[in-house]
């Protein structure tokens, strides 16, 4: 008879410590942010005080075959996540007795919130078995497929965006040398973060209060994440110039033959935005990616309807909220129905 225990790790410095596990299940070969090193960027800090490091392990017979990062804070276990970490999912090895096993060891928590997980996950395909379980949202991340090369991606298009396109860069091209950088030199890296960063501050999100350096949990975020991605070769680092003046920037993570968009800026005055320096950035992105034979590009779900005139194709992320089976998750599940039929 499999015997299945659980293990909960609140140590620092606990993901570097099963990175040769970890980093090696088929999950974390395809998503950088369920990457150890990724991960242990959270341990510089959360955005909740007090908040405090959970992760759960799943053992079958003494072997280490799942994983959930997890923190507790205001009673309530969460998985990691920011507004542009992308999908994630419980790490596992590929075994369909322990993908079998994953939703009743789940079950066991009284109550937890799990963040952008993937369509394909098993905890999502659970929810319908598990009354106690729900989708308080579902989140569209659309991606452009280049596994054909960057004419079949193109193909997608409509031809009045292309065109469009061409003409706003030979404008740009009319008011000086314009220049596109794929990746900071290593001792350029942080003088391209502050540019790109301070084109956020006097664009829309700094108006709104939502711009990198207005943040100081998400500035102290995204520095971890540049320094290890620059470190284990994922980061690229894109910029866009009229002469000496940066128009756009775009801070990405190349990793499982995809790449990621994670942050991004643009100079909105008044002389060059009419001609779109964000969406040319991209385009040459684009072309680099297809030239390095990548997949897909990846553009996250928050926000921006420009995103669909470069692809109809998205996937769906699932923000799942469980109620385990012992008594505390019977009575805490209960609560939340009678207070929402009352709200109702």
């Amino acid at each position: 008879m499999t015997r299945w225990t659980t293990e909960v790790r609140r140590d620092r410095g606990v993901y570097t410590a099963l990175a040769g596990w970890w980093d090696n299940q088929p999950v974390t070969r395809e998503l950088p942010f369920m990457n150890s090193h990724i991960l242990s960027c959270w341990e510089d800090g959360f955005d909740e005080a007090a908040s405090r490091l959970h992760v759960r392990l799943l053992y079958r017979d003494g072997d280490l075959v799942a994983a959930l990062p997890l923190y507790r804070s205001a009673g309530r276990l969460r998985t990691p996540s920011r507004a542009h970490s992308y999908s994630i999912d419980v790490v596992a090895v590929d075994d369909d007795e322990v993908r079998a096993h994953l939703p009743k060891w789940l079950d066991e928590i009284a109550i937890a919130h799990l963040y952008r997980f993937r369509e394909d996950s098993p905890l999502v395909a659970a929810v319908a078995d598990r009354p106690r379980w729900s989708v308080p949202s579902v989140l569209r991340c659309p991606y452009v497929d280049l596994s054909g090369g960057l004419d079949q991606a193109r193909s997608h298009m409509s031809t009045g965006f292309l065109k469009d396109l061409r003409r706003r860069r030979r404008r740009l091209e009319e008011l000086g040398a314009v220049t596109y950088v794929d990746h900071a030199a290593p001792a350029e890296i942080e003088s391209v973060l502050q540019e790109g960063w301070r084109l956020e501050v006097a664009g829309w999100k700094g108006r709104q209060g939502v711009a990198t350096l207005s943040v100081p949990t998400t500035e102290r975020w995204y520095r971890s994440v540049a320094e290890t991605a620059e470190d284990q070769g994922w980061l690229r680092l894109s910029s866009l110039y009229l002469d000496d003046r940066m128009l756009a920037y775009s801070f990405d993570l190349e990793y499982g033959q995809r790449r990621f968009g994670l942050n991004s800026s643009y100079d909105e005055s008044e002389d060059v935005a009419r001609l779109s320096p964000g969406n040319l950035l991209f385009e040459s992105i684009l072309e680099q990616s297809a030239v390095r034979a990548l997949k897909t590009y990846e553009l996250s779900f928050a926000g921006g309807a420009w995103k669909y005139d470069w692809t109809s194709r998205e996937r769906l992320v699932y923000d799942l909220l469980i109620f385990g089976s012992g008594p505390l998750g019977r009575v805490l599940s209960r609560a939340r129905r009678t207070k929402a039929r009352r709200v109702g």
